[in-house]
């Protein structure tokens, strides 16, 4: 059936029993129910999220994103690699995707959330602006004890970069911002050592080489960024 947009930047819609967030995206008709039904036949599911796919049809990976130096670091390889178009990583990808399973996150481009279990964690914590904020919050379910759950059958279309359409560098500080607020919640001094000589070494580099950009980052990291024990 023809889509449900949803243009709004951020959208909860609060319904008897679950908590629907997405960003902007198109939901196709079926999706909510197909939702819906997974979140009803598992009481143990906490969170559901469908199969999200970008305008030019390539697979988004929406699922297992949680922040950690080693997670990030492979992320960052299949993406290089072309992603789920790739011929390395590709056919791999798409079996994983084609078939429903538990993971440990889930993204808020399209996300639905029991609302008993959403509303005993708090909500959302507001230390994340754009990013990160679902992150936190599968994992923060998860250590409750609740799963989370990817339902193939389910889909969405995602509009993909709203927030970096004319400058892209506020929305760099603001992922930025996010991933070191997230360091700094749920990672060890090490690994927040290495996060910040990574991102001085990166955008450092780019100051150095006059790029403007990097030049707004860098002065970002410089004034604003805390220090690796997180205080």
């Amino acid at each position: 059936g023809p889509p449900v947009s949803t243009p709004f930047p951020h959208t909860t819609l609060f319904r008897a029993r679950g908590v629907l967030r997405t960003r902007a995206g198109a939901v196709e008709t079926t999706t909510l129910g197909v939702l819906e039904q997974a979140l009803e036949e598992d009481s143990r599911l906490a969170a559901v999220g469908p199969k999200i796919v970008g305008d030019d049809g390539e697979l988004e990976l929406s699922t297992g994103r949680t922040m950690s130096l080693w997670n990030e670091a492979w992320f960052k390889l299949v993406g290089e690699m072309g992603s789920s178009q790739g011929w390395l990583f590709g056919p791999h990808l798409r079996r994983q995707y084609a078939i429903d399973r538990n993971t440990d996150s889930l993204t808020a481009a399209c996300l639905l959330v029991r609302r008993e279990a959403y509303e005993a964690m708090g909500g959302l914590d507001e230390r994340f602006f754009l990013y990160a904020e679902d992150v936190d919050l599968c994992r923060r379910l998860r250590h409750a004890g609740w799963r989370l759950r990817y339902v193939a059958q389910a889909r969405l279309r995602h509009l993909r970069g709203g927030s970096r359409s004319s400058d892209p560098t506020p929305a760099v500080i603001a992922y930025r911002a996010s991933q070191v607020a997230f360091y700094a919640k749920h990672r060890g001094p090490l690994s927040r050592m290495v996060l910040r000589a990574y991102l001085e070494a990166r955008y450092g580099v780019g100051a150095l080489c006059g790029r403007d950009a990097d030049m707004a980052i860098w002065s970002w990291l410089r004034g604003g960024m805390p220090p690796p024990d997180g205080t």
